[in-house]
This record gives structure tokens, C-alpha cells and sequence, in this order.
């Protein structure tokens, strides 16, 4: 079977690549049409947090369970200077006023604690706790946070500071680019051609690319997390390149020994896409072995990296 789809696809290798080209562009586009729909839910079921977090939005309406953050200032004229204390108490009413979001001021009775009362900085810094309630997404949070920060009163010798995982940012490492730098480099030392680099790399992308575009789809109908597609990309570059560079391999070998081009590709995908298939297949269960821990998100990690490596495997 394996010789004879070798055997084939040389046979009909524009079409082939069209019908791949097509894909690609398809899986993509459906996706774009159907949206993707990932989950943001990833916390652990049954464990004491979790009963915690629960309990207090059920019993506090959320206080307590949302993402905090901390807005610290600083005035060399003191915090109750005429010149600050009306411009950040009216600041940090306006906080207060944005729906989902509650604010504990260092002005308000009870709340003197959070003015600095020893050292040399004694009242002239000063904090007040912020707490986003029942936000459902990532993006909120970053939405409602930079409503926070974009009004801070300007005053001479007053400095405002943000801090908490609320405020932070994170924008994820370009490891899957530096991967594949680091791969191409190594294929063209390995191969001394450009075009024997270039299908290795090639076929992974492609693989990729229809991989996350799976993923984008299986999210409308299972619990994935929108991180799920690094991780299948991160795993779909490793395997895609590793399989087309043991084909590839092989083929090249059988071009040295004599076979013509279309033997030499037959003779490659049945022994070396034997291997790949049932490494791939392997690969693919292991990974929906993740299934079997209960977990929503877990799970749509596994689903997402087995997609994709069963596409780059195909």
C-alpha cells in the first residue's frame, strides 16, 4: 500500500500539491468563518482552591476571587497635599466606578494602614488595593486594565505606579521562530542544498498551518485553550521536520544507489513512511492518553498537539 501511494503521488505530484495547497488554504478559511471559540477556563476541578474561590463567589459576590493588582504613589509634598489628594481621590473614584471593578482607598475611613506612617517616606506614599470581580476572559482583564492606567492624574512630584498580575503583560517567546532557524541551518550543513532543506521545512509548515487551523475548529466543539495552539505548533514543527527529514533521507539514499526518481520515492514511503506512520500513530495516542485524566483543559491540550501531529503525520 505504502509503495503503491509512493508510486502515485510522484505520478501525480501537481495535483498532489495543489490538493495540499487547497487544503491549506480552506481549513484556514473555514476557520476564519466559523471562528474560534477557545476555552479560558483552565483551572483545577475538586481541589481546595478552587472550593475557595467558589465559596467566596457565592457567599462575597466574587471579592476576593477576581485578579488584584496594586496602584502605589508617590508625593515629595505628601499625599494629603491639597495639590494631590483631590486628584487621585477622584481618580480612584473613577476606578471604582468601572463596572466589575472595586477599589480599596488608602483615603477612605478605616484605610490609614495604607499610608506610610514610619521612615522617611512617612505620608508621603500611599497605596490602594484593586480587584477585578468576575472577569470571564483574559482579554477583559487587560481591557479593564489599561481603562485603569490610561487615567492617572498628572501632578508635579507626584508618581503613580501600577503593579499586580492585573497590570502585567506577557507576549509569549518566539521560540517556535528560533526552532526553525536553528533547523534550517542545521538541514543545509546536513544536506548541502538549499531544495533538500527547503521540503523538510516545507512539509512541517504546511502541516502547521492545516494543524491550527484544526485546532481553531475543534475549539467550537471542545474545551482547548487558546494556548493549545503554541503547543501544537511547537510539536507539529518537531515531528514535521523529523519525518519528512527520515523520507527524505531514505529517498536521497535510493537516488545513490541507481533507482530512478519515481522507484526512489515508492521505495521511500514504504519503508521510512512505514516508520513514520507508526511513529506518528503512536505519537497521536499517547498524547489522547491526556484524556484520561479528567481534565477540560488537559484534554483540549491533547486533542489540539494529536491533531496536529496526525495532519503533519498524513
Amino acid at each position: 500500500m505504502f509503495y503503491k501511494l509512493g508510486s502515485w503521488c510522484h505520478r501525480h505530484r501537481l495535483a498532489v500539491v495543489v490538493m495540499w495547497i487547497v487544503v491549506l488554504v480552506g481549513a484556514n478559511a473555514v476557520a476564519g468563518v466559523v471562528g474560534r471559540d477557545f476555552s479560558q477556563n483552565i483551572g483545577l476541578p475538586s481541589v481546595e482552591s478552587r472550593t475557595g474561590l467558589d465559596l467566596l463567589e457565592s457567599e462575597f459576590d466574587g471579592q476576593g476571587a477576581g485578579e488584584s493588582g496594586t496602584i502605589v504613589f508617590q508625593a515629595a509634598q505628601g499625599v494629603d497635599d491639597p495639590s494631590v489628594r483631590p486628584g487621585m481621590e477622584a481618580y480612584l473614584a473613577d476606578v471604582d466606578a468601572i463596572p466589575g471593578v472595586d477599589v480599596a482607598s488608602p483615603y477612605a475611613a478605616g484605610n490609614e494602614r495604607q499610608v506610610a506612617s514610619a521612615g522617611e517616606a512617612t505620608g508621603q506614599v500611599a497605596y490602594a488595593t484593586v480587584e477585578i470581580i468576575d472577569a470571564e476572559t483574559d482579554a477583559k482583564v487587560s481591557e479593564l486594565a489599561e481603562a485603569i492606567t490610561a487615567d492617572a492624574p498628572e501632578v508635579d512630584g507626584l508618581v503613580v505606579e501600577h503593579g499586580g498580575m492585573m497590570f502585567s503583560t506577557f507576549e509569549p517567546p518566539a521560540s517556535e521562530l528560533l526552532g526553525l532557524a536553528f533547523a534550517i541551518v542545521i538541514l543545509i550543513l546536513a544536506f548541502g542544498s538549499v531544495l533538500a532543506m527547503g521540503l523538510p521545512i516545507g512539509v512541517a509548515m504546511a502541516g502547521v498551518g492545516v494543524g491550527a487551523a484544526v485546532i481553531g475548529l475543534l475549539s467550537n466543539v471542545a474545551s482547548v485553550p487558546e494556548f493549545a495552539t503554541t503547543l501544537g505548533v511547537m510539536i507539529g514543527l518537531g515531528v514535521g521536520i523529523d519525518y519528512a527529514l527520515f523520507i527524505v533521507t531514505r529517498y536521497r539514499e535510493q537516488l545513490r544507489a541507481g533507482h530512478p526518481t519515481g522507484e526512489a520515492i515508492a521505495i521511500a514511503i514504504d519503508t521510512s513512511g512505514r516508520a513514520v506512520a507508526f511513529a506518528g500513530l503512536t505519537v497521536v495516542i499517547s498524547l489522547l492518553g491526556m484524556l484520561l485524566m479528567g481534565i477540560s483543559f488537559v484534554s483540549g491540550l491533547g486533542i489540539g498537539a494529536a491533531s496536529v501531529v496526525a495532519v503533519t503525520m498524513i
